[in-house]
């Protein structure tokens, strides 16, 4: 995944109301996003916040 990517996709995130944590992905880098108590990279788990 390319970093503008990553931007997109967290930035969305971000709008809706999600977290950044201050930890990233050890597999693609990509910060670690929060919502109701779950932690959870939103490039490698996209279906944790696809509701």
């Amino acid at each position: 995944m390319g970093e503008d990517y990553i931007i997109y996709v967290v930035s969305n995130l971000l709008l809706k109301g999600y977290t950044m944590t201050e930890k990233f992905c050890p597999y693609c880098g990509s910060p670690l996003m929060r919502k109701e108590g779950k932690v959870f990279c939103p490039i490698c788990e996209p279906m944790a916040f696809q509701q």
